[in-house]
């Protein structure tokens, strides 16, 4: 087998020659490379694939629907509103102190508690009196 690459035709003309196509020179055969491939075996590979990626996108977003319902509830419920704790604040201050409800007719509002006191005291003054 030589190296070269031209030959002449019979015209004189030079024409590329390719000794390792030619199938004749090497004795080669052709492959029938069509029933080489497993078309089951990549449809399940595929298949399987697909739901693999499935899974972990729904997983995914499950997740991240978990966490945000989780951030929400902590940003929502675990924090003070400060207007309700100031409201809820002066409420217990009026109830426990001692003030003027009507200044003009001599109207005082005690606390509750010494309220509960004197209206227990009372009853009980007429239940003892019966």
């Amino acid at each position: 087998m030589t190296m070269d690459h031209t030959s002449a035709t019979p015209a004189g003309d030079p024409k590329l020659v390719f000794p390792a196509a030619d199938h004749e020179t090497l004795n080669a055969q052709a492959i029938d490379h069509g029933n080489d491939m497993q078309l089951g075996l990549i449809f399940t590979i595929a298949a399987a694939g697909a739901m693999l990626v499935f899974v972990i996108i729904t997983l995914t977003q499950a997740w991240f629907f978990h966490v945000q319902a989780k951030e929400f509830e902590l940003k929502t419920y675990n924090t003070v509103n400060l207007e309700l704790h100031d409201v809820a604040l002066s409420q217990k201050d009026r109830i426990n102190a001692y003030r003027w409800q009507d200044s003009n007719q001599k109207v005082v509002a005690i606390p509750v508690s010494r309220a509960m006191e004197l209206t227990i005291e009372r009853y009980r003054k007429q239940a003892e009196s019966k």
